[in-house]
């Protein structure tokens, strides 16, 4: 493996990733994204055709410590540039190509939530009563976009449940418990949290969500149509948040060794 690369990609890494934004995209948009990121990115970086559950897990987990019931940090901890690089360097010095793919989805996850920025100031003052809470609108989003998201819901579950089951994940877990201090309790939870997620249908995936935030008063507005009208049409944010995740992601992409040329953990 190339020595220099982990100094390089440290520098670009700190250029590329901006401010973190207050609110972002909830996890199951998050899945969304991915899926179309990811159709864009593997035909340009075979190398992850293998490990799409980790990719996957990626892409939702950068969220980790935002979750309901984890260790409260702040979003700068998970989105901020140290924690990318500190994933990338040890996911590259692990030559293990799932732990890879998990920080290249991560990279997409952080790329995407810059799209949020301008999506909250557009749609989000009073989305559901001016007293409606900043903290619901990712989930609301989410909310929206279950009816629309296809297989992607599915995949997110899958991806859940097998770092929930699966020895192959140990090396994730235990590089995310490193880089951002989070007990394998948290991290287990957290799948736990998305896989079961994954399951409901709008309405319940929102009142569930507002429950664990402890929301529930601003639960039956955000229900209501005109809530849901206000939200506006999410393609052209979705769009943006794809494109923006693909362009982070496909820089680490092609920052990664040939395979033939490295050793892969399996």
């Amino acid at each position: 493996m190339n020595m220099r690369a982990p100094v390089f990609w440290a520098c670009a890494l700190a250029a590329w990733l901006p401010a973190a934004p207050a609110l972002a995209w909830g996890p199951l948009s998050h899945a969304i994204i991915a899926q179309r990121a990811f159709a864009e990115l593997a035909p340009r970086a075979p190398w992850l055709a293998p490990h799409r559950d980790a990719f996957d897990w990626g892409a939702a987990c950068a969220d980790l410590q935002e979750a309901p019931g984890a260790p409260y940090l702040s979003r700068a901890r998970t989105h901020a540039s140290d924690s990318l690089r500190g994933l990338w360097r040890e996911a590259q010095a692990s030559h293990d190509r799932g732990a890879q793919a998990f920080v290249v989805g991560w990279a997409v996850h952080v790329g995407a939530d810059d799209a949020f920025d301008a999506y909250e100031s557009a749609h989000g003052p009073g989305w559901a009563g001016k007293d409606a809470p900043p903290a619901l609108l990712g989930w609301a989003v989410d909310a929206l976009l279950i009816p629309k998201a296809g297989p992607a819901l599915t995949r997110l579950g899958r991806a859940a449940a097998m770092h929930l089951e699966s020895p192959a994940s140990a090396p994730i877990a235990a590089m995310v418990g490193r880089v951002l201090a989070v007990d394998d309790a948290t991290y287990q939870g957290w799948a736990r949290l998305t896989a079961s997620a994954c399951l409901g249908g709008p309405d319940r995936y929102l009142a569930e969500r507002a429950r664990a935030l402890r929301l529930e008063p601003f639960t039956a507005a955000a229900l209501e149509p005109p809530a849901r009208l206000a939200l506006g049409d999410l393609t052209p944010w979705l769009t943006r948040a794809v494109r923006g995740g693909v362009d982070r992601a496909r820089a680490l992409a092609k920052a990664a060794p040939d395979p033939r040329h490295e050793k892969e953990t399996r």
